[in-house]
């Protein structure tokens, strides 16, 4: 039995890799300062800071310094605190490890910009269009090896 790797499968599928790592059905959009509980949002903070994250499912509450950005949803807003349910916690090094789901008071004063996520139509029909494309190339190259194995 004979196997053959084509050299321009590695490149489709490296192709189908970034197609679908550069689109998303989602996109994040300017919001208002204090958007509507239950929004996917994003924070970014007028300067690092200092944030509380309450407790997770074990007990544990902890404050993090230097924060700048955070992602999550949206729990509850006061007129001087936010608390979102983080999906990331970002300080000038990088992502903090083991926030998601924790929750995280952020003061209203030290938010710079709020951007909500929103469906978008044109990445989600380019994102597939893209896999279809993919698919059929896939597909077609792999008709062609075929013959090529056959008629050999």
């Amino acid at each position: 039995m004979h196997t053959c790797a084509h050299p321009g499968s590695r490149a489709l599928a490296v192709a189908g890799l970034l197609v679908g790592l550069s689109t998303g059905c989602f996109r994040y959009e300017p919001g208002s300062v204090t958007p509507d509980p239950g929004s996917h949002i994003r924070l970014v903070l007028v300067t690092a800071s200092t944030i509380p994250v309450l407790a997770d499912t074990s007990g544990h509450a902890l404050v993090v310094d230097g924060v700048l950005e955070l992602k999550g949803v949206l729990i509850a807003a006061a007129g001087d605190t936010q608390v979102v349910r983080l999906g990331e916690l970002r300080t000038a090094s990088g992502p903090v490890g083991h926030m998601k789901g924790r929750l995280a008071k952020v003061a209203t004063a030290s938010i710079a910009r709020v951007t909500e996520r929103r469906f978008d139509a044109t990445r989600t029909a380019l994102g597939g269009a893209g896999a279809a494309l993919l698919a059929t190339a896939a597909l077609l190259m792999a008709f062609v090896i075929v013959l090529v194995h056959v008629a050999a």
